[in-house]
């Protein structure tokens, strides 16, 4: 969950979840005007339309854009634009109340059937609608119908779904106004959301991204920086020497500039990291292993599913989460 980049009142925890693998911070000057963040890379190359991407550029969308539903760190969900989420015994059937008030960038109302409209794109999805992929037909998360009843939204699955309202959050949570999902031409350069800060002037597409707080917004106490701005430095030393010269208060380093950083005074934070390490031994979740030698032998494949201490890799590398008969975690 980035939202807490932006909101956050201490900047060493809001730093920390900038990004997956690490974030480095330079001293922030006492105020709360402007953040600048450092990107690795272009956050909107398509425009901007959020389920366009996936939660890899959710901060950068997150500041435009609300989501419907938000994690609440518990493994349940907090209110967004929608509130009340409840399933059906089956829990094939989640329904949700849409917030009354709320107004998108263009003027336009939020309303249930602007929201029926945006999860009805899922059939879209193989047009490049990432966050879309798995409501599609056939997706794990395959919905079948979306109806309005005032102003409540009803959403149908394919097969029952745990803790559904927690898909509707971040990137595939976010709501995109009636003329962008009309107009995908406009919304190339026209960002429509409901989120607590608008495209600026000063915007340079793909090189420096200016957004700024709206006047009102219903969650606008929680966001304490005034303005945002996006600096797009693909190049790693680009990224250490604004870090260093204070050009950006936060940004994502390359691995080889770390300790240039440290010696600079740059404060470093690991949050995660890359696991390479991690194989299917199901053959029928990947078939290559079929494809030679002793992986022909379905019984090779078990001794080394059985043989694989998953509560092991949870426990150090994954601690809190669910051990998963494909290594993968939860």
């Amino acid at each position: 969950m980035a939202r807490p980049v932006i909101r956050g009142v201490a900047f060493a925890a809001a730093a920390a979840m900038l990004a997956t693998l690490g974030v480095a911070s330079a001293a922030q000057a006492a105020t709360t005007d402007n953040l600048v963040i450092g990107y690795d890379s272009d956050p909107a190359p398509s425009g901007y339309d959020p389920v366009l991407y996936g939660n890899g550029q959710r901060l950068f969308f997150e500041s435009m854009y609300d989501s419907l539903f938000y994690p609440n760190g518990k493994g349940g969900v907090t209110a967004g634009l929608a509130s009340n989420p409840v399933q059906s015994n089956s829990d094939k059937t989640l329904t949700f109340t849409v917030r009354s008030g709320i107004k998108f960038t263009d003027g336009t109302v939020l309303t249930a059937d602007v929201v029926k409209a945006n999860l009805d794109r899922r059939s879209k999805s193989k047009e490049g609608l990432t966050s879309y992929t798995s409501f599609d037909k056939g997706g794990s998360n395959e919905i079948t119908d979306v109806t309005v009843s005032g102003n409540n939204v009803v959403v149908t699955f394919a097969k029952a779904q745990d803790k559904a309202a927690k898909l509707f959050t971040e990137a595939a949570g976010s709501v995109v106004c009636a003329k962008g999902l009309t107009n995908a031409k406009w919304l190339e350069t026209n960002p429509c959301g409901t989120g607590v800060y608008s495209l600026a002037k000063g915007t340079i597409k793909g090189n420096t991204y200016k957004l700024t707080q709206k006047a009102a917004h219903w969650n606008k106490v929680k966001f304490v920086y005034k303005s945002l701005t996006y600096k797009v430095l693909l190049d790693n030393q680009a990224r250490a020497n604004a870090l260093i010269g204070k050009q950006v208060a936060v940004a994502i380093p390359a691995g080889r500039t770390a300790d240039l950083l440290k010696t600079k005074g740059v404060s470093l934070i690991a949050n995660g990291g890359s696991i390479y390490m991690l194989i299917f031994w199901n053959g029928g979740q990947n078939p290559a292993f079929k494809a030679a030698g002793a992986w022909k032998d379905k019984n090779v494949r078990l001794a080394l599913s059985y043989g694989t201490d998953r509560k092991a890799f949870v426990t150090q590398l994954f601690k809190g989460d669910n051990a998963t008969a494909n290594l993968i975690p939860k």
